[in-house]
């Protein structure tokens, strides 16, 4: 069975693909980046915005993380 992901936000959701295609871009984000940057929040974007919510004090430092990320996958 095929499971689509997406993240939800205001009153949108973002489809974003299958649950395995997210599993593998966080075990990316854990394998390739948080090494690099070890004294990051990694939580904020590993366990916060996929499994809960972001607080919105919390946006700022999500989008600088997700920044790395990018450039990382880059």
């Amino acid at each position: 069975m095929l499971i689509k992901i997406g993240f939800r936000g205001g009153g949108s959701v973002y489809e974003l693909g299958t649950d395995s295609d997210m599993q593998l871009f966080f075990d990316c984000i854990l394998y390739y980046v948080l090494p690099k940057y070890p004294d990051q929040n990694w939580s904020l974007i590993t366990d916060r915005l996929y499994r809960r919510y972001l607080k919105l004090e919390e946006s700022d430092a999500a989008v600088a993380l997700m920044k790395l990320v990018e450039k990382e996958f880059k």
